[in-house]
């Protein structure tokens, strides 16, 4: 259920807890604890491949609740330090259907590497995956955030990458009373503009990948990510990295080409375009693609996690993969 991206972005302006957008046939309203409640029950029932799971560190939902407080409390402190004036993650919305008020999916975002970027990602419960909800919420809501582009936000110190920064606030999120002081100090003091959005999807997701490329955001990078079990058995996932808006100027010719072949319904192009994404990152042949369910991601045990990314240019085809490794228990934390 990813995107998370593997998508989805959410507000964090201050008035945010006000916001709503509507579609024909939703209603995205800041997201509670009660959502986080529901939204758990959900996710643990769903036996469909988990592209996007809320719950990261496959906590109990006392546990959950208590992160997703915190993180609102350290949001707060962040924003009163810059007197209310940027835009911070906070819980994202939660999709209601109109006709029943029911929850049915989840817009949420975070943190991103790179200066004046967050990245995004939504799900929706399975049973109404097939209903088309996910065109109109996405349409809605990059309309929304074509709104907060240029605004103030925050971006990580030079010596500091997100992984420090998910590491440290696994710890935290889960006391009673989190060291909010260090947290914040992974940030600098000076915010900078909003200058992208990014989205993730895994390549073997094209309904999502689709909706994303029909709303105008555009292609600009292709991830890996190896999942080292033991000598016999190993994992690996394709992602492409999407941006919004889309920088017309940056020509992204092979990888368009790519997501072409991908979204082709050809089934002999789409294999082509899997297997030249095998051998450019060196994927052995008995590697497992890995389509796993929330349940499934929970138990699932890796040694450790190899991250790599090209931007599918000439240069970048030519030069030696280079692998970042993550180990437990943060392999299957984006």
């Amino acid at each position: 259920m990813r995107m998370i991206a593997s998508l989805l972005f959410f507000i964090f302006i201050t008035t945010c807890s006000a916001q709503q957008i509507e579609t024909e046939r939703t209603i995205l309203l800041p997201w509670t604890l009660e959502h986080t409640c529901t939204w758990e029950k959900i996710e643990q029932e769903d036996t469909a491949p988990s592209e996007f799971r809320r719950n990261q560190h496959f906590e109990s939902l006392d546990q959950l609740c208590l992160r997703d407080k915190n993180w609102l409390e350290l949001r707060k402190k962040l924003l009163s330090l810059h007197n209310n004036t940027i835009i911070f993650p906070d819980l994202g919305f939660a999709i209601l259907r109109k006709t029943d008020q029911e929850l049915i999916g989840i817009i949420c975002t975070k943190t991103n590497d790179s200066p004046g970027c967050m990245s995004f990602g939504y799900a929706l419960r399975p049973e109404i995956r097939s209903c088309k909800f996910g065109q109109e919420v996405i349409k809605a809501f990059t309309a929304f955030i074509a709104t907060s582009i240029t605004s103030p936000t925050l971006a990580f110190k030079t010596n500091i990458d997100k992984a420090m920064f998910i590491e440290k606030w696994k710890d935290e999120g889960k006391k009673e009373n989190p060291d909010f002081d260090q947290l914040i100090s992974f940030f600098e003091e000076q915010p900078v503009p909003l200058q992208k959005m990014i989205a993730c999807v895994n390549v073997k997701n094209p309904a999502s990948f689709a909706i994303l490329m029909r709303n105008g955001m555009q292609p600009f990078e292709v991830e890996c990510e190896k999942y080292i079990v033991d000598n016999s058995r190993n994992y690996f996932v394709f992602d492409v990295l999407l941006q919004y808006p889309s920088n017309q100027h940056d020509s992204r010719e092979k990888i368009e080409a790519l997501a072409a072949d991908i979204l082709s319904r050809d089934q002999n192009r789409i294999n082509q375009a899997y297997d030249k994404l095998k051998e450019l990152f060196n994927i052995a042949d008995d590697s497992i693609y890995m389509q796993m369910s929330f349940a499934e991601k929970a138990v699932f045990k890796p040694l450790s996690k190899m991250v790599s990314s090209t931007l599918l240019s000439e240069v970048d085809i030519t030069k030696t993969i280079k692998w970042r490794t993550y180990y437990p228990p943060y392999c299957l934390i984006r």
